[in-house]
């Protein structure tokens, strides 16, 4: 899991950690893919970074 800006998360990213409003409201779970209108909510919280989780791929 990293550390991500808001402004670099794509749709369907992972996320890595349940999101709160400052006001202690629930935004988002951790393991849910983002949508569009879910980054939105998040970005009107003012909320700025947010925990993803990566999965890598490892070939051979």
């Amino acid at each position: 899991m990293r550390f991500v800006p808001i402004e670099h998360i794509k749709e369907n990213s992972i996320l890595g950690d349940t999101i709160y409003s400052v006001d202690g409201v629930l935004l988002a779970n951790e393991g849910i893919k983002l949508t569009a209108k879910l980054l939105n909510k998040i970005k009107e919280n003012q909320i700025f970074t947010s925990i993803l989780q990566m999965n890598i791929l490892i070939q051979k």
